[in-house]
């Protein structure tokens, strides 16, 4: 075989293992969220995500991605950028919810902020603050219920608040 055939594989076979050995940093996530003053009824959100300190206390985390209308008449109308960064308040491993899951889990509560922009219409970004009070941590997964989120016009002083029904992380990178 030719020499540089032996060198991409080598090269390959150590990324590959560097690669395993390493933890995951990053992944993408989907959610569903309802809103009390956008239109439309429901979200479905998808989002790439990078968390380089997952499963330590206080590891922080950066996340971007769309929010689209589940139900809407006109396609690709209301659909919303949404970039937020947030924190990991601790890891709780013995918590009250471990028996509902059949593999191990710890308690990860998440409180985030960010801003939401509406990719239609040139307006104000709507300032976003979310905690996530059941979020559980599975090792290569997070699984989130129940997040509430405030949304916040700056320009004219109004809130409004939404409801993360869930919220499925994936790490895969």
């Amino acid at each position: 075989m030719n020499h540089r055939i032996w060198f991409l594989l080598l090269i390959m076979g150590i990324s590959l293992q560097l690669s395993a050995a390493s933890p995951w940093v990053g992944g993408y996530r989907a959610s569903l969220d309802g809103f009390s003053n956008l239109p439309d009824t429901e979200y479905l959100g998808a989002y790439l995500f990078i968390e380089p300190l997952q499963g330590r206390p206080a590891s922080p985390h950066i996340s971007a991605g769309l929010l689209a209308p589940v139900f809407s008449n006109t396609p690709f109308q209301g659909i919303y950028l949404d970039i937020h960064c947030g924190i990991t308040l601790f890891h709780f491993q013995d918590h009250p919810f471990d028996s509902l899951f059949l593999r191990r889990s710890t308690l990860a509560p998440r409180i985030q902020a960010g801003m939401l922009a509406s990719l239609q219409e040139i307006s104000t970004p709507l300032i976003s603050l979310e905690i996530q009070p059941l979020s559980f941590f599975f090792g290569n997964r997070t699984v989130s219920v129940l997040g509430v989120r405030i949304l916040m016009d700056p320009w004219e002083s109004q809130a409004s608040w939404g409801v993360r029904i869930f919220d499925i992380g994936y790490y895969i990178f």
